[in-house]
């Protein structure tokens, strides 16, 4: 939220996702397959008077969820305001 404000934001949302799961496939009673999964996500929303951008990433090191804030500002650059 620090970046987005930095980069010119009015405001700024950010949502962070994390989930587990395992998935088991049996064929005729034996396990054909197991799976374990994990996912994480980030999703960023920057305001910048009465535009708005959002993009999202998978990827949550430092660079990314900076080139991440970058493009949602971006985003917001091109949108049209919304008095709304």
């Amino acid at each position: 939220l620090a970046l987005a404000r930095g980069g010119g934001a009015t405001a700024a949302e950010a949502a962070v996702g994390v989930s587990t799961g395992l998935s088991v496939t049996l064929r005729l009673g034996e396990v054909e397959t197991l799976e374990y999964q994990r996912d994480r996500s980030l999703g960023v929303t920057v305001y910048a008077g009465q535009r708005k951008g959002s993009a999202s990433t998978a990827n949550l090191a430092p660079a990314a969820v900076e080139e991440t804030v970058r493009k949602a500002l971006s985003i917001a650059s091109f949108t049209a305001a919304d008095e709304y």
